[in-house]
């Protein structure tokens, strides 16, 4: 999963294969709880977050799926 930048303080985006299709986009933290879970359609193949409200620094897991099923899932540092 390319997330980038990664580390970032909340602010970040998701390089996904499809230019325009819809993805959820699941952030979770270490003890498993969900802090994000949203339903996002791609910009260029691009899906820009902005959580910095949301998300304390930490680590982070983002699982990115579509039509239920997941495409990938990678780790996030939040400063």
């Amino acid at each position: 999963l390319n997330i980038y930048p990664n580390p970032n303080n909340g602010v970040f985006s998701i390089a996904v294969p499809a230019a325009s299709s819809a993805y959820e986009v699941v952030v979770t933290d270490l003890a498993g709880r969900t802090i994000i879970s949203k339903m996002m359609q791609a910009n260029g193949g691009v899906l820009s977050i902005n959580e910095a409200a949301a998300l304390q620094a930490g680590i982070y897991s983002v699982t990115v799926q579509q039509e239920g099923s997941v495409l990938n899932t990678g780790q996030l540092v939040v400063r």
